[in-house]
């Protein structure tokens, strides 16, 4: 009978530890998807930014086209 008691209580333990992993294994997995949510909002931001440098750049020849054709006009 001893024997069967011990048995139980390992089994009990082991049980135990199951949980415990299961949970850090939910608790690793949620974060995880925190840190991949972030990159893909670092991504969109970056996107965004260079779609701004695009959009300042076209800018800036348009200005210098001007500034090259109101030089000829004055000629």
């Amino acid at each position: 009978m001893v024997i069967n008691t011990k048995n139980k209580r390992q089994r009990a333990t082991d049980k135990g530890q199951r949980t415990t992993d299961n949970g850090q294994r939910t608790t690793d997995k949620r974060q995880r998807t925190k840190d991949k949510g972030q990159r893909t909002k670092d991504k969109g931001q970056r996107t965004k930014d260079k779609g701004q440098r695009t959009k300042d750049n076209g800018q800036r020849t348009k200005d210098k086209g001007q500034k090259t054709k109101d030089k000829g006009q004055k000629l």
